[in-house]
């Protein structure tokens, strides 16, 4: 803002004012406003000070700052919308335990409570443990062709090596009308029931046993038996005479 002065007054607020020096020099001693003439009249120009109404924003100085902000507000958005999308997709991932706490996921090996005597029959699908060993029978007999097919499994809990020692013919199955059901000899000799078998198990091994026409070609395996279970039946009995520590120990299963 500029303009003349053609009285020796302020014209920023009207007061008289007063010479500074020879060179027409002017000073408003209210306001402080200075001005200077153009000749050797008392006509001057002026420049009045700056206010703070006139004083530039940073943001008229700079037009980068406004550009920034919106930048920074479409980055914080797409990083929510982001969060969103994948909340949605991956719920479990956020309210799922940890899989290194969860103990569904930890491999933590859990012995059983051993009992100090044998029942004498246990429901197929509950497991026996005693002395450093268990046993656990699958509760569901597969039939074949007139065959009954058997699976079990057994675990050594013992912190070393043990001997497990059985026999075939020591596996005996019958049903609760008092018919029997002989082993199947498949393609074994006829004298293998009865000759002796052993397995070496590792601590903590757990090894699974299954019926199987060609049984004597592992120890892991035991025959099948021979069969056909009649409409009436409600049970099948699975009894162990000896087979390692398990002595007279039968294994019902609910038809």
């Amino acid at each position: 803002m500029s303009g003349k002065l053609l009285r020796s007054v302020c014209p920023a607020c009207g007061a008289p004012v007063s010479r500074i020096d020879r060179r027409h020099g002017f000073v408003c001693p209210y306001c402080g406003t200075e001005f200077y003439s153009e000749d050797k009249q008392d006509i001057i120009d002026y420049s009045p000070p700056l206010t703070t109404k006139d004083t530039p924003s940073k943001a008229e100085n700079n037009e980068n700052p406004p550009i920034k902000r919106s930048a920074n507000k479409f980055w914080v958005y797409l990083v929510i919308v982001g969060f969103i999308l994948f909340f949605i997709s991956s719920p479990d991932w956020f309210f799922s335990t940890n899989q290194s706490t969860n103990p569904d996921y930890l491999d933590v090996v859990v012995k059983p409570s051993m009992l100090v005597t044998l029942p004498s029959a246990v429901s197929a699908g509950k497991s026996v443990a005693y002395k450093d060993f268990e046993i656990l029978f699958d509760p569901n007999i597969r039939v074949d062709n007139g065959l009954l097919f058997f699976n079990f499994t057994l675990q050594n809990w013992s912190d070393k090596v043990e001997i497990l020692r059985y026999k075939a013919n020591d596996f005996i199955v019958y049903d609760d009308l008092g018919n029997s059901y002989p082993l199947d000899l498949g393609s074994c000799d006829v004298d293998l029931p009865y000759m002796d078998r052993q397995i070496e198990m590792e601590p903590n091994e757990l090894i699974e046993f299954k019926s199987s026409r060609s049984w004597c070609s592992s120890e892991e395996h035991i025959p099948a038996f021979i069969g056909v279970i009649p409409l009436n039946t409600k049970q099948i009995y699975f009894h162990i005479q000896q087979f390692g520590v398990f002595t007279d120990l039968t294994f019902i299963f609910e038809l």
